[in-house]
């Protein structure tokens, strides 16, 4: 419930962060609004999660904060943490409980952000672009972030598109209520931004622009008018680019478009809705789990927003949206744009559930549902060991990426330490460089005097100048020749003294510009510095809490020592710089009056460094202090913290005692399960015997139809050699044919034209005779010899089954001598489970071990069976491709004949054919005779040797042969016979296989199922037994690992990485000390630059009067440009260097919060223990138990 709040809170709001930096009006009507509350002890403020858009201040009492239930931190009021919102960041990453009674405010967070966005000097559009120079437009475009994040050859186009425009003092660069035409970057000169609210006030003055500034990109992305006017104070230059390059090269690029289902999707794997509407819009209607940032605020609460996280960004307009994600994407944090917003009222959209079908599962006997359920229990119990195992192996790698994460502490420590050497090598190499440069100014003054004295010499003594000239000549000679490169530069300098002086009025100028730019960038970093402040500082107290007493405070003593000597260095070093300082002063005091001015800001900035000097070591000493007391309060805390682990410890223990009271009772189960295994057995080996007798009936049936299929096999091969026969009585006749070719083509080759036509076509066809018939004779051959091996594989089957039938019979005999020694070793494991009352563990762990015996036994018993079954289904289908073998064997026999008889007739055609035409070149065929008997015989000896190899290869096939060619004449008349007896015999075969496999179907199906049902019960049992006693062990073991590894590790490891993070804490603040020592060194080498720079023109002045001392004005101004260059250098090293600085604080933010993530899951796995693996397997046991028992 609110209430009011007493001038003392109001008073105590006004120094907290970041209310201390409004006005007091701007405050007053912002505290007006604030709510304040009183809460009692135990209730929690808000909860882990919560995206309302609340800021909470602790004014009086302490709270805890929690992460996964888990205690973080603890906060009080009037402590470093409480000047900062608690858990600020949306959605919150901790709950927070008091812990005594308390006194909270609670102010809108997006009342804040539009407080300060009018309260400070920095106006929405401003892009800050980082320090260039003013000359370097096209650094200052490649050091924009944005640009930084687009394809490189986008940045070229945008090189080449950009356009450089002169701009006069007065000039309005952009007009309020102008459409979005361009793009700019302000490269030169200065500008202010003024916006004309309406109120009758007249336009009030926002922002101050400078070199590098970029701005009006709202109205190019939300397509509205411009809403505020941007003029030039003094003549510049800006770059600009059009709307439609800057649209296509820059802002398309960057953003990721997607529609409303690709956003949900988004936003379940973990991103986050972010609101860009008014606050009242958001209050009306908005998306489930959305955040309210509005636009106008978005810069300055942007903040509050997880770097690490994705947003997807939507409102009731695209532009604004995209407008917004453009701001993010410039600081870096990952977003999506909801492609077309929302319209007003509209609440998100709805996902269709979706539908489940089942269909049903066909009905099956209870046998095999029964099998089908222990074989599902044996798969429910390997799963289950598969994740036990997984959870092994899941601790495993936990505290394996525990390891690795304390490494990658240790690594970033030792990299942290080494960066803090290289910048204090840098910070050296620094002030060598301006030693070097300040003896290069004695030097030079030193030359000034010498010049001075030679001019008087030249006066007094004309005889001398003549010497001197020669000498001047010489060292002329040998500058010319050794810096001829330079010339150029050295005679430009003369003619740009004038320019020189107007170049110092100008950076006289920059340097009050850069002061402001600095002012702004405060201005502009000072949220995010807050935010970062308050992490580090949340960080800060959270590592102090935990930290090691001795050792961390010898640390602190010991870095703080170093620290002392490091600041007495410095004052040292500035003493002694001071001293040479004064000496040099001296020295040139009575030859040059011009460097006077120089001298004095020397000594004042030399007093400067013993004043910062002071404060530093001053500074040290508080800290020492601070140090103590926190070191103090973290040896409490500590204290604290073993007590809560040493109770956490005591109730591990006693879960672990109650435990092992429920393996006792477990035991008992086991022992009754014992005694049902043995009925069980017993009934098994009953139905084992009869189904032992079923299976030497259906052998005795199997062995009488094993003969029938012989006596079919040798009719079978009969009718192969009266087929064999015939294909030779055709292979003759093709050989007759072949010779009686040979001599026509003999003939015709000496014949007319008519008769080498014929002789070609007779030819022809005689070739595709005789390559059918050579045809028909491999295929027969083969045919024959495939029928014959099939056979022979048939009768090689039905020898197997038999066989395989004699082995399941063995396999039985040696199943019931197996079930007779599983019941012994039963009766053996009872007895154990008995006697070891006192010694559970050994027993178990004995148990365990027969019991997987017994599971190998009847592993070997099951493969067996398996193999057994295996064989039969081998047999069924070979016996089933047989039969499909021989009915398509013949089925080709019979086409075989009748396209053999075809041919004959075709055959004795042609023949007659060819011996007309052999009549009528008979008288002419004489001379070609003896060639075609040559090749006749020739072709007899070649087939005859063929013949030859083929009998070498089967005998039986020659005998064949030999039976085929006796019988060769008759084929013609025994065809149809043959087609007959074919069709008869395949009918026969058909039958009688389709008998047999029925019967071997039915015989094989029986067995198995005999088998089967016999060895999987039995499997079962055991399977059962074995997964009980050893899940118990398995769970004694874990629980007892678990409890003596975390309560030995936890401690040491909690207060190793803390020790690691504090010290990585003491670092930061180094870095901190050393970027403002550098900042200082900066400005002090630019003073520097503008002192030489004057020195430079006095120089010139001083000497330009004289022709003879030209080469010495050549060497001074070389001198001078060296040293300028120097400085230069020196400058960008030390911009360098601040940059690195910042990066540094950066990466220690981050390495902070992750730190501080880890504290929190070792603090969430000491609070949970044991008891989550615990509670896991004792439902899985359960589950097992269920599906068993069903």
């Amino acid at each position: 419930m609110s209430d009011s709040a007493s001038s003392e809170e109001m008073a105590h709001l006004r120094a907290l962060v970041p209310l201390h930096a409004l006005p007091d009006d701007a405050l007053g009507e912002l505290l007006e609004k604030a709510r304040f509350e009183s809460i009692a002890k135990g209730r929690m403020l808000f909860e882990q999660g919560d995206t309302d858009h609340e800021h909470v201040y602790l004014l009086d009492g302490s709270i805890v904060l929690l992460s996964d239930r888990a205690v973080v931190d603890k906060v009080s009021a009037g402590s470093d943490t409480a000047r900062f919102p608690l858990a600020h960041q949306l959605p919150r990453k901790q709950s927070a409980r008091a812990k005594t009674d308390v006194r909270i405010a609670r102010i809108d967070s997006r009342l804040l952000s539009d407080a300060l966005a009018r309260t400070q000097t920095v106006d929405y559009q401003v892009s800050d672009l980082g320090d260039a120079s003013e000359d370097d437009w096209m650094s200052m475009l490649l050091q924009s972030r944005v640009l930084q994040q687009v394809p490189a050859s986008n940045i070229q186009r945008v090189m080449m598109s950009v356009e450089q425009v002169e701009v006069a003092s007065g000039d309005d660069l952009i007009r309020q209520g102008d459409p979005g035409d361009y793009y700019y970057m302000l490269t030169k000169g200065r500008a202010v931004v003024r916006r004309d609210a309406a109120d009758g006030k007249g336009p009030c003055e926002l922002a101050t622009l400078g070199p590098g500034d970029a701005f009006g990109e709202e109205a190019l992305l939300s397509d509205s008018p411009r809403n505020s006017t941007v003029s030039m104070l003094q003549d510049g230059e800006v770059l600009r680019l059009s709307k439609e390059d800057f649209l296509d090269l820059i802002h398309n690029p960057l953003l990721d478009r997607i529609d409303m289902q690709a956003a949900q999707a988004k936003v379940d794997q973990g991103a986050i809705w972010l609101d860009l509407r008014s606050s009242e819009q958001y209050d009306e209607s908005h998306l489930p789990g959305a955040i309210n940032f509005p636009f106008e605020s978005l810069r300055y609460q942007a903040a509050s927003l997880a770097p690490d996280g994705h947003y997807v960004l939507y409102s009731n307009t695209g532009g604004r949206a995209m407008a917004g994600a453009f701001l993010l994407i410039e600081r870096g944090i990952d977003v999506s744009v909801l492609e077309g917003g929302i319209r007003d009222g509209e609440t998100g959209s709805t996902a269709a559930a979706p539908t489940q079908s089942a269909a049903a599962a066909p009905s099956v006997p209870d046998d095999h549902l029964a099998h089908a359920r222990i074989r599902e229990a044996e798969q429910r119990a390997e799963e289950l060991e598969e994740r036990l195992k997984a959870v092994e192996r899941v601790k495993q790698d936990a505290e394996e990426e525990r390891q690795q994460h304390l490494q990658q502490v240790r690594a970033a420590v030792d990299q942290a330490r080494r960066k803090l050497v290289e910048t204090e090598e840098q910070k050296r190499e620094a002030l060598a460089a301006q030693e070097k440069a300040y003896a290069d100014m004695e030097r030079l003054t030193s030359s000034l005097e010498q010049a001075e004295s030679e001019r008087a010499s030249l006066q007094g003594r004309m005889a001398e100048i003549e010497g001197l000239d020669k000498q001047l000549q010489t060292r002329l000679a040998k500058a010319e020749r050794e810096l001829i490169g330079e010339r150029e530069r050295a005679e430009s300098a003369t003619s740009s003294l004038e320019d020189l002086s107007a170049r110092l009025s100008e950076i006289l100028e920059q340097r009050e510009e850069e002061r402001d730019q600095h002012a702004r960038e405060r201005g502009e970093l000072k949220e995010e510095m807050t935010a970062l402040q308050m992490d580090l500082e949340l960080a800060q107290a959270d590592m102090q809490e935990l930290q090691q007493s001795l050792n961390a405070r010898k640390a602190s003593e010991d870095t703080d020592n170093a620290a002392l000597d490091e600041l007495q260095q410095r004052l040292e070093a500035a003493e002694a710089a001071s001293e040479a300082l004064r000496s040099a002063r001296d020295e040139a005091q009575a030859g040059l009056e011009a460097l006077t001015t120089e001298r004095d800001s020397l000594a004042q900035r030399m007093a400067q460094l013993e004043a910062q000097a002071a404060t530093d070591l001053g500074h040290a000493e508080e800290r020492a202090v601070k140090l103590d007391a926190a070191l103090q309060e973290a040896e409490n805390r500590a204290s604290e913290t073993m007590d809560a682990l040493q109770l956490e410890l005591q109730r591990l223990r006693d879960e672990h005692a109650e435990l092992n009271t429920k393996i006792s009772a477990q035991e008992e189960q086991a022992q009754q399960r014992v005694t049902e295994l043995e009925s069980r057995l017993t009934a098994m080996t009953r139905d084992g015997a009869e189904e032992l007798q079923a299976q030497e009936k259906i052998a005795a049936d199997l062995q009488v139809q094993l003969s029938a299929v012989r006596e079919q096999a040798e009719r079978d091969q009969e009718t192969i050699t009266s087929s064999t026969a015939e294909l030779a009585e055709l292979q003759h006749a093709l050989e007759q044919a072949k010779a009686e070719n040979d001599a026509l083509q003999s003939q015709l080759v000496a014949g007319s034209e008519d008769a080498g036509v014929a002789l070609q076509q007779a030819q022809a066809r005689i070739t595709e005779l005789e390559s059918r018939l050579a045809d028909e004779k491999r295929l027969a051959g083969e045919r024959g010899d495939a029928l014959e091996h099939e056979l022979a594989e048939t009768t090689a089957a039905l020898q197997t089954v038999r066989a395989e039938h004699d082995q399941a019979q063995q396999v039985l005999t040696d199943a019931q001598r197996r079930f007779d020694e599983l019941q012994t070793t039963v009766d053996q494991l009872r007895a154990d489970l008995a006697a070891s009352s006192e010694g559970a563990d050994e027993a178990l762990t004995q148990a365990r071990t027969r019991i997987e015996d017994l599971e190998t036994a009847l592993a070997d018993e099951q493969q067996a069976t398996r193999d057994s079954h295996a064989q039969l289904e081998t047999s069924q289908s070979e016996t089933a491709q047989l039969q499909a073998q021989v009915a398509e064997l013949q089925t080709r026999l019979d086409d075989d004949a009748r396209l053999a008889g075809r041919r004959l007739e075709e055959a004795n055609d042609g023949l007659a054919q060819l011996q007309q035409r052999f009549e009528a070149a008979q008288s002419e065929s004489a001379l070609a005779e003896q060639a075609l008997h040559a090749e006749r015989d020739q072709l007899r000896a070649e087939n005859a040797a063929l013949q030859q190899r083929v009998a070498a290869g089967d005998a039986s096939a020659d005998e064949a042969l030999q039976e085929v060619q006796a019988r060769t004449r008759q084929l013609e008349a025994q065809i149809d016979e043959l087609q007959r007896a074919a069709v008869d015999i395949a009918a026969d075969h058909d039958k009688e296989r389709l008998q047999l496999r029925t019967e071997l179907s039915e015989a094989a199906v029986h067995a198995e199922q005999a088998l089967t049902a016999a060895q999987e019960q039995a499997q079962a049992e055991a399977a059962e037994l074995r997964d009980q006693v050893q899940r118990l062990a398995a769970e004694n073991a874990t629980l007892q690992a678990g409890i003596a590894e975390k309560a030995s590790g936890i401690d040491e490891a909690e207060g190793q990485l803390r020790a690691e993070v504090r010290e990585l804490s003491q670092r930061l603040e180094e870095r901190e000390i050393a970027l403002a020592a550098a900042r200082e060194e900066q400005s002090e080498l630019i003073e520097a630059l503008n002192a030489a720079s004057i020195e430079l023109e006095t120089l010139q002045l001083a000497v330009s009067d004289k022709d003879e001392e030209q080469a010495r004005l050549v060497d001074l101004e070389n001198q001078v440009a060296e040293a300028l260059r120097t400085h230069e250098q020196e400058l960008l090293e030390h911009e360098q260097v601040q940059k690195a600085l910042r990066e540094q604080l950066e990466q220690h933010g981050e390495q902070s919060q992750t730190l501080e993530k880890e504290v929190a899951r070792l603090q969430a796995l000491v609070d949970a223990g044991a008891t989550e693996d615990q509670q896991d397997l004792q439902q899985q046991r359960d589950a097992l138990r269920a599906e068993l028992a069903v």
